[in-house]
């Protein structure tokens, strides 16, 4: 989060399956056009696999803020999140 009158622009960054990227675009869109603060949101629609990786990133500092998969994180992942004290909702 970022103080009002600083400048800084928000990021907000997401990646994964292809099938709803046109709902995420018009969203993202849709909010960058009403918020009143600097704002930047993105979404690359890259498959599950890949858009997965990109959230989990290196677990302690993920390449994006959200994913979207046709199949859920593993156990062994999640649990990988959990530990490193990175919340999923899921």
């Amino acid at each position: 989060q970022q103080e009002q009158g600083t400048g800084a622009v928000i990021q907000f960054h997401g990646s994964g399956s292809t099938v709803p990227s046109p709902c995420y675009w018009y969203v993202l869109e849709t909010l960058m056009s009403q918020i009143k603060i600097p704002t930047r949101m993105t979404y690359r629609a890259i498959s599950s696999g890949p858009g997965q990786d990109d959230f989990i990133g290196n677990i302690t500092h993920p390449f994006s803020d959200f994913g979207s998969s046709d199949y859920p994180l593993s156990s062994e992942q999640y649990n990988e999140l959990k530990n490193a004290s990175q919340e999923v909702v899921h």
